[in-house]
């Protein structure tokens, strides 16, 4: 038994996309496996394929349609492989760090949730969304005031002192934009 605790900041798993993947292509394996055991036991294509597989059969490897084809295929390919080799960012976020032994985290969210709350209460705001991104908490301000670049810095600040106040291991930067409404 491991006496160290599993990490509080884990990366979201990519079961969904995997899954799908996995079914879609499984369903391909399955109907070329039954058009190949026709062929192997009847010795005739399925009628259902038949006329696909003669058309097929008249293309030429070096048709402009066959090499668009694997070109779009060797593309998915490294897709998929991109995102099977590549994290996902974490729902969690260490903050608080300090000398005492242990991990806080606070979801990405509840960063969100804090800012929102924090600018919500600067003056001329009407409306506030705030997102995590990466590194970045991205906020947009809603306004019906003409000095939209005054409610803009005081929005910065009021995000800077909610992050600051979190004081996160991994450092995010606000970005505030701000839309006048009429």
């Amino acid at each position: 038994m491991s006496s160290m605790p599993d990490s509080l900041t884990r990366r979201p798993p990519r079961t969904v996309p995997a899954l799908v993947t996995g079914i879609v292509l499984l369903a391909l394996g399955g109907l070329a496996v039954w058009i190949l055991g026709v062929r192997l036991i009847e010795g005739t294509w399925p009628e259902q394929v038949r006329s696909g597989i003669e058309t097929l059969a008249g293309v030429r490897m070096d048709a402009v349609g066959v090499l668009v084809t694997a070109g779009v295929m060797a593309l998915l390919g490294l897709i998929l492989l991109l995102a099977a080799i590549v994290p996902g960012d974490p729902t969690n976020r260490r903050v608080l760090e300090d000398e005492i032994p242990g991990e806080t985290a606070v979801s990405t969210r509840d960063i969100a949730r804090r800012a929102r709350t924090r600018i919500e209460r600067v003056d001329g705001v009407q409306s506030v969304a705030a997102r995590v991104k990466g590194k970045t908490l991205d906020v947009q301000v809603s306004t019906p005031i003409d000095d939209a670049e005054g409610v803009r810095h005081r929005s910065l600040a009021a995000a800077d002192l909610a992050l600051a106040e979190l004081r996160p291991t991994k450092t995010l930067r606000a970005r505030v934009r701000v839309r006048r409404t009429r």
